[in-house]
């Protein structure tokens, strides 16, 4: 298939020549099947004099190679709009000229695109060393909208949708774009195997931080204007007024009186919003589009030479559905180089699901009668063959980067043996996920993100047993669980393991934990596990830095020492700091009731 690479410069010459020569490198398409198409945005420095110096040295090596070079800025949009206009392929790769293409990125992106569905519009590619940190679905890899930084488009698709909206200059055109594709039926994937190098960074001027923190805002708003309800209006219109008095006080005066005039003249807008109904509700979280991962670091995640074998050990109990679910999210993994060991405690209800997955190499394991769950981990750590570890509850997601991002940050730091990332909570209802996703977004939440200390982790555990990768050297050395503890048992794990290896923290979210979706089930868990929270306690006491009494209670993990407390008062001040939880779910249950009954009801 053809593909049409539309790339926009303005005062570009340190990008370009980067960008082309990473195009040149693509593995398995052929050059001739590769268009490019520069729109330059009226360059003040020696861009044009090097989009000129390519266009001599390569343009007959690609299919075709045009430049329009436009008389004034009319914005990364409206350039945009230009170098699809004069595409002729149907499938159009919109990339910002500072980014790099690694070899096997066009391949990988164009595998998925060629196995999609008709009903696919866009395909966003990763971005490292920094990814885009919006949540997206870890089971079908659907997300609400792509980032025009690096995303394929279906060019009939995009002039459906009118292309991008000229009124915004930068940042939010592709947010906007993708609801319009979305509003038509269409579907945009995730493709974390494709993966460019995107150099906007950390290191970017205070100017142009600046420009890009006005630019978002005033983009926000203006969509808020354009589909939003008045409540999402009005909460906007809260923290744009916020924003502008952070501005005043900052003394730039001119800066603010400038965002106060734009906000008067999107007042014409208003007067025309029934234009830009769309079919489904556009979200709106301060000033981004969904919910974010809250990753907070940078990090080098493509695949290198070096792959280690891991080794994904999942417990069991026959629950079918939601192991399922659990195997879908490893088999859209970006790194492929493991193996799973499914334990099955009690029963053989999973025998044949490796049937479904047959690209996952799983080793099914069955315990003809309950031995519990931390006698099942130890066959399961027995039965590993990877270099590295990694434990998956049955009920927990993970997003196509996880193991990726453990072995890869473990492998370029040597001295760390046991490595941890973040997690979402979730709730768990008998639902599958992904119609869970959708409809209740505001109950995924990071409830835990703390750099490794050890003394925290004498109070509590304050990370989920899928978030934590170590090695076999550290099994094979300190050993598995302990089979006394029922509950817990992982924490234990971590406490001794502690004891001799430091932990590596990486500030990134890479998987999903569920919680019961009842409040008196999530209670009821959380009780059990305070009652099991002495004996662990108890167990490594004689490593407890600290006095038992110093041990105060950690309001905001949720986690509770019952040292010389008692199980009741702990219980009252746990569902107190729960409250607010609870009013949410309450409230969001009473309106899934009232529209199962307004479906019934025709």
């Amino acid at each position: 298939m053809d593909l049409e690479v539309i790339l926009v410069t303005f005062n570009s010459e340190k990008w370009i020549e980067k960008c082309i020569s990473s195009l040149m490198l693509s593995e398995n398409i052929p050059l001739k099947k590769i268009s490019i198409t520069i729109v330059d945005n009226n360059s003040t420095d020696s861009t044009r004099k090097i989009l000129h110096s390519i266009e001599q040295r390569y343009s007959l090596r690609f299919g075709s190679f045009n430049m329009v070079l436009l008389d004034s800025n009319l914005g990364f949009g409206a350039a945009n709009n230009i170098g699809i206009k004069n595409s002729k392929s149907e499938l159009c790769l919109l990339l910002n000229i500072d980014t790099e293409v690694l070899p096997n990125s066009l391949k990988e992106l164009m595998n998925v695109v060629l196995k999609s569905d008709t009903d696919v519009g866009m395909w966003e590619m990763r971005q490292v060393p920094y990814e885009h940190p919006k949540i997206y679905n870890p089971l079908n890899r659907e997300t609400t909208w792509c980032s025009a930084a690096a995303c394929l488009v279906r060019k009939k698709f995009f002039e459906l949708a009118g292309g991008f909206d000229e009124n915004i200059f930068m940042y939010g055109e592709d947010v906007d774009l993708s609801w319009r594709i979305r509003h038509h039926g269409y579907k945009l994937i995730y493709v974390p195997e494709s993966v460019v190098i995107h150099h906007t960074s950390n290191n970017i001027s205070d100017k142009n931080k600046l420009f890009k923190k006005n630019s978002m805002v005033k983009s926000n708003m203006y969509l808020r204007f354009k589909y939003g309800s008045m409540l999402t209006l009005a909460e906007g219109g809260i923290y744009y007024a916020l924003y502008i008095v952070k501005v005043f006080v900052s003394k730039k005066f001119d800066l603010a009186c400038q965002l106060i005039r734009y906000i008067f003249s999107l007042m014409k807008l208003r007067q025309v919003k029934g234009r830009y109904k769309l079919s489904f509700k556009p979200s709106f979280y301060t000033w981004d589009y969904e919910i974010s991962k809250e990753d907070g670091g940078y990090y080098t995640t493509w695949k290198r030479n070096e792959s280690p074998l891991v080794s994904v050990i999942i417990r069991t109990i026959g629950k079918v559905e939601l192991l399922r679910e659990s195997l879908k999210s490893l088999s859209l993994q970006s790194y492929t180089h493991f193996e799973v060991v499914l334990v099955e405690d009690g029963s053989n209800k999973c025998e044949n699901i490796d049937q479904e997955f047959p690209e996952l190499n799983i080793t099914y394991i069955s315990v003809d009668q309950n031995v519990g769950r931390t006698r099942a981990g130890n066959i399961g750590l027995r039965h590993a063959r990877g270099e590295y570890i990694n434990f998956l509850d049955e009920d927990d997601l993970l997003f196509a980067d996880h193991l990726e991002i453990l072995v890869t940050q473990l492998v370029m730091n040597g001295d760390y043996k046991i490595a941890y990332t973040l997690s979402l909570e979730a709730p768990l209802e008998p639902k599958p996920f992904w119609s869970q996703f959708s409809k209740k977004k505001e109950l995924f939440h990071l409830q835990y993100d703390h750099s490794y200390d050890r003394i925290r982790l004498l109070k509590g555990n304050f990370f989920p047993i899928q978030a934590v990768m170590f090695s076999r050297e550290v099994y094979q050395l300190l050993g598995g669980f302990d089979e006394t503890l029922n509950e817990l048992e992982d924490w234990d794990l971590w406490l001794r393991y502690s004891q001799k290896y430091n932990f590596l923290y990486i500030a990134k979210v890479t998987s999903i934990y569920r919680v019961p979706f009842s409040v008196s089930e999530y209670s009821k868990r959380k009780l059990l596990l305070l009652k099991n929270h002495h004996l662990v306690s108890e167990k490594h006491s004689k490593t407890l830095p600290l006095n038992k009494n110093a041990i105060k209670i950690d309001k905001r993990d949720g986690i509770f020492s019952l040292l010389g407390k008692k199980v009741k008062a702990k219980q009252y001040k746990y569902l107190l700091l729960k409250v607010k939880r609870y009013i949410y779910m309450s409230l969001l249950k009473i309106k899934i009731i009232k529209v199962k009954g307004a479906n019934d009801n025709g």
